[in-house]
């Protein structure tokens, strides 16, 4: 609808248009059968997923690009291979992506916290509780967009994703930066 299109231009959220366009696409039967694959695979699904994030950072590092390209490296596929489904399933694509970057992220600030002196690890942590409160807020607009909720909760994860690579990637920079500084 146009209400869909404003906010996925102005918000640039390419992995939730993937999504609106897997759900767009739904066929009933494909309900089932999704999650019946989802469920075999679902061991499988952590350590490919890490391998292809991994990948992912590995090239874009390699090539000097935007490691921020790599959001949405294992949410995309897992849209594609949908075809469409049910919004949860969806959701799921952007939440298995999200659980790796929260991850990278963790490891990060812990990391950052080791080379920073006292002041300024404890100037990060409460730019981290600000940033986690902003990222709240932000994702949770979406219910305020789509009020009937199936389509709030994939522009939701999508957001969740989106924000906590984004964040991954700047605090990444940022220990570099710092240890780079260190010598």
């Amino acid at each position: 609808d146009a209400l869909g299109a404003c906010v996925l231009k102005a918000l640039r959220l390419p992995v939730f248009a993937a999504a609106l366009a897997a759900l767009a696409l739904a066929p009933a039967a494909a309900v089932g059968q999704s999650e019946r694959s989802s469920e075999s695979t679902q061991e499988a699904k952590p350590q490919s997923d890490r391998q292809r994030l991994e990948q992912c950072l590995s090239a874009v590092s390699n090539a000097g690009s935007d490691p921020r390209a790599c959001v949405g490296a294992v949410a995309d596929p897992c849209l594609e291979a949908l075809a469409g489904t049910e919004p949860e399933a969806a959701s799921e694509c952007m939440n298995r992506e999200t659980s790796l970057w929260s991850e990278n992220l963790n490891d990060v600030v812990k990391s950052l916290r080791s080379v920073l002196d006292k002041d300024a690890a404890a100037r990060l942590d409460s730019v981290q509780e600000a940033w986690k409160v902003y990222r709240q807020q932000r994702c949770a607009f979406g219910t305020a967009l789509y009020p009937d909720g199936d389509l709030a909760s994939v522009w939701s994860a999508t957001c969740l994703l989106e924000e906590t690579g984004r964040r991954a990637v700047e605090l990444g920079a940022i220990l570099k930066e710092a240890k780079s500084r260190r010598g």
